[in-house]
């Protein structure tokens, strides 16, 4: 037995998998075009919560749902393994932990993000079964550092060019031309108020983010390519050397390492640009690793690696000192940008210590995090900026260890050998490369891609220019090179590194390569038997049938869950943006709208909206009836229903009570308590918040009067000391009460703030809510 084992093994390997071509090769352009396009769609984590990745997650499922299909028929040979065991068991976790929490949060936040995290085993359940050769795996490698360098080149443009003429045309255009860029923005803001500070803070911020909406996003999905392109780069280079001493032809392979070569730099320089701190630490991490092995497995070169690792060091510093970009702030940044982080740490940990099994469920972290926020701390942050943290506390510690269970799997799954393939299928791979490039301009006239129309042309251009100038030099190496499992394992670490403290791994742009990098370290066709491998007992065609029923509910699941609400809503929104309708048509329509989707509080926050504008219409002609406010009430508990952990909605809320009810001119205290509760809510939900504390005491004073039987002051003293405690705590200047208005999400602010401040004397009327709380306590 033994004989012939042995001699069965000096044969060749024949792919199991048939010759990639029909529905085969559609299947694997197609998941191409789905991982390049999660480069163009890359969504942040609110952007996820809206449902901007509804449709690339509605196209993995279905993808994944035909590949399984093709398994169960015996199209494409693919065992199951111990590993996917794992995933279908996180996969039911997620399912567990967002139902569990779902009428407790945002429903359909959570279950958009779901969808999401759902869709990432999806993704490694697909390029394990499509891309089952060396060739087409090199390929994607290769189209995908292509991507990365086309997103790079762009990112350099925008960030030397593009940013400071926008700066240049804000800072030294007039009033009007600042009111333009701000009305193109979407922002409705007096000058002063926190929303125009951060406005144009961003606007003085030289970080590229070309399609990402985080520039820490960008340089997370560039350092993991980045390590792939020095494997690729430096296998390019041996190639070329090796045929140069053999007297072959290297004319090839000596234009496809330059072309690598330029690209690599391009990254690199995009990623200095960025100043990003974690993805500098974790590229010079992956750099240290590769002197290592190299040093380690080539120890007679030691001075050729030692100059190559300096040199590229050199280059990277260089790059930042002609920038400005590496300066002594950027260093002593470092320090105070960490303790910031420990302070999200510190408080995600009590987060997850209060939900520790099954977590607080997806998209629910910005709600919950105000309720352990310190008042010290830089910013109600949308994710904890680490990876593990946002998985535990998304998914208690049961995610936690299947996530990182799943990982450990991954990177010890054993790799199947070389194998002769029969059709390599790159060049279905280059298609679905630069379909994929394409298909994000047909998507955006069906959604919001979130990228302005001339970046996604000129990135749309640079990209097919550079990955079919990379492919067609690189045709060799495809073919005959060698991209080794320990390059993309670190690739991996290295993203995993940088997300441990910029986090991002729930964002598409980011966490769909960790899948895809994870996906290419093997697929499941070793060469060894089943009891002499770490995978189960070979399957029968009925338990992929039965994964194929598993895929076919995910996919019913998510269409009515979410593809169903989420586009209805969307279609609504374009008909009332392109059609002309009445103020009574509109509201029934919006009515309508929020109808679609009992979990969307969005929908129901534009009905409070329209009909807020129309009762302060109505109060310059006697104000408002009872029953058009008690109908505004029984919206606003609706949208309160909807989202019952939302402290900024409670504030928003709120101003709108104080604001009708001095529009009304109604001595009522109705409007006024419902301010003082949602207020009060608001405070319990972000007990740190000095700005919802100020404006509980202010409204508080105001109802005394209406409640002559009731004596506030004592609560109201503690209120303003304990609003003034928290505003000296806050690190932030343009959160302080001084730089606060007590109205600032109305759009009719000034009027209402004329009605609130009647009969005072125009020289004594105070300009902040600081201002107001001291006169207060000298009343």
């Amino acid at each position: 037995m033994a004989k012939s084992r042995r001699k069965r093994s000096s044969k060749p390997v024949i792919s199991e998998t048939p010759p990639q071509g029909g529905l085969l090769g559609m299947l694997t352009a197609a998941s191409s075009s789905l991982i390049v396009l999660s480069a163009f769609l890359t969504a942040d984590s609110v952007g996820v919560l809206d449902g901007v990745a509804v449709i690339p997650t509605l196209l993995w499922l279905t993808l994944a749902l035909v590949t399984v299909g093709c398994i169960s028929t015996g199209r494409i040979t693919y065992r199951f393994a111990r590993i996917h065991l794992v995933m279908a068991i996180w996969v039911a976790a997620i399912l567990m932990s967002t139902y569990w929490n779902l009428d407790r949060s945002n429903g359909r936040n959570s279950l958009n993000s779901m969808w999401v995290w759902i869709s990432y085993p999806m993704i490694y359940l697909v390029v394990t079964s499509l891309f089952s050769n060396a060739r087409s795996r090199r390929a994607l490698v290769l189209v995908m550092f292509g991507i990365a360098a086309a997103l790079a080149i762009d990112g350099v443009y925008e960030s030397l060019v593009e940013m400071p003429q926008r700066r240049l045309d804000y800072f030294g255009g007039d009033q009007q031309a600042r009111d333009q860029m701000l009305a193109e923005a979407g922002i409705d803001a007096p000058e002063g108020s926190p929303i125009r500070y951060h406005f144009e803070s961003r606007l003085q911020d030289t970080e590229p983010l070309v399609t990402f909406a985080l520039t820490n996003s960008l340089a997370g999905f560039l350092s993991c390519w980045f390590i792939v392109g020095i494997g690729i780069s430096g296998n390019a280079l041996l190639r070329s050397k090796s045929q140069a001493e053999g007297n072959t032809k290297s004319s090839d392979a000596l234009t496809f390492a330059v072309c690598v070569l330029t690209c690599f730099v391009g990254v690199l320089m995009c990623i200095v640009l960025t100043e990003s701190r974690s993805a500098w630490s974790a590229v010079s991490v992956g750099m240290v690793v590769i002197g290592w092995r190299l040093l380690k497995r080539y120890p007679e070169k030691r001075r050729q690696v030692i100059c190559g690792l300096v040199g590229i060091m050199a280059v990277a510093i260089g790059i930042g000192v002609m920038s400005g970009r590496l300066d002594w702030k950027v260093v002593t940044g470092s320090t105070q940008s960490l303790a910031f982080r420990f302070q999200y740490w510190s408080a995600s940990t009590k987060l997850a210590a209060d939900a520790p099994i099954l977590g607080i469920g997806p998209g629910n972290f910005q709600d919950r995090y105000t309720l352990y926020k310190p008042p010290e701390a830089s910013e109600t942050i949308a994710d904890p900026h680490n990876w593990i943290m946002e998985v535990v506390t998304s998914f208690g510690i049961t995610g936690l260890l299947l996530a990182v269970g799943f990982i450990v799997m991954a990177f010890c799954h054993k790799r199947s050998s070389q194998r002769e393939e029969l059709s390599s299928g790159s060049g279905y791979v280059l298609c679905g490369g630069i379909g994929g490039v394409i298909l994000v301009h047909v998507l955006s006239f069906f959604a919001d891609v979130s990228v302005n129309s001339a970046t996604l042309d000129r990135v749309t251009m640079i990209s097919i220019i550079v990955i079919v100038l990379l492919y067609m030099t690189g045709l060799q190496w495809i073919k005959n090179g060698q991209m080794s499992a320990s390059t993309l394992k670190l690739a991996c670490v290295v993203l995993l590194v940088n997300l441990l403290f910029s986090g991002g791994i729930s964002v598409p742009g980011v966490g769909c390569s960790l899948w895809v990098l994870l996906a290419l370290l093997g697929h499941p066709l070793p060469n060894k038997s089943p009891s002499e491998s770490d995978e189960l007992p070979p399957q029968s065609r009925s338990f992929a049938v039965g994964i194929l029923l598993v895929c076919g509910l995910l996919t019913t699941g998510f269409y009515f869950t979410c593809w169903v609400p989420v586009r209805q809503i969307d279609r609504a929104m374009q008909q009332l943006q392109n059609e002309r309708f009445s103020q009574k048509e509109i509201k029934a329509h919006l009515e309508s709208m929020s109808a679609m989707d009992p979990r969307d509080e969005a929908a129901n926050m534009m009905l409070v909206d329209h009909l807020f504008n129309q009762l302060s219409d109505r109060a310059d002609g006697g104000g408002p009836s009872r029953d058009a406010i008690d109908e505004f009430i029984r919206v606003i508990d609706v949208a309160i229903e909807r989202s019952p952990r939302s402290h900024p909605l409670f504030g928003r809320l709120a101003e709108y009570c104080i604001a009708l009810h001095f529009m009304s001119r109604w001595e009522s205290p109705d409007l006024l308590e419902k301010a003082y509760a949602l207020l009060e809510q608001e405070k319990a939900l972000y007990p740190a918040n000095a700005y919802a504390i100020a404006r509980l005491s202010w409204v508080l004073a105001k109802l005394a009067p209406l409640n002559k039987n009731s004596d506030y002051q004592e609560e109201i003293e503690n209120l303003i000391t304990e609003s003034l405690r928290l505003d000296a705590l806050n690190p932030h200047m343009e959160y302080r009460l001084r730089n606060r208005a007590i109205l600032e999400f109305t759009v009719k602010r000034n009027r209402i703030g004329q009605l609130v401040d009647t009969g005072l004397d125009p020289e004594k009327k105070p300009k902040n809510i600081e201002q107001r709380l001291k006169a207060l306590r000298n009343e």
